[in-house]
């Protein structure tokens, strides 16, 4: 059964309810999802509890905003946020070839 993604009317209006959802790997201190919204998939992330976790949500906020703002973007769109629940939504990007694996040249 799919699991249920957090988020507000405010959120799900605007980009439609996802039908599909499976949780990802993430670190202790976040949820992330991969979700279907019919023909589209997005990322949810959720900022969890803590006694920090409202400023890391507001820094990550703030973050996707501004490097995606630059041309070209920097970060997937930033598609909704939801600061009740510090929930953003990212557009999902396929790996293309040719592009570096940032994941291994991170870890490097």
């Amino acid at each position: 059964m799919p699991e249920r993604v957090p988020g507000g009317d405010q959120v799900w209006d605007g980009l439609g309810r996802p039908v599909g959802a499976e949780r990802l790997y993430s670190s202790p201190r976040s949820r992330v999802w991969l979700a279907d919204l019919g023909e589209r998939r997005v990322v949810v992330k959720q900022v969890v509890d803590g006694a920090d976790a409202d400023a890391r949500y507001a820094r990550e906020l703030a973050a996707l905003r501004l490097a995606g703002a630059r041309r070209p973007p920097l970060v997937p769109e930033l598609l909704a946020a939801d600061p009740a629940v510090r929930v953003l939504v990212l557009e999902y990007l396929d790996a293309e070839p040719g592009l570096p694996d940032w994941v291994s040249f991170a870890a490097g």
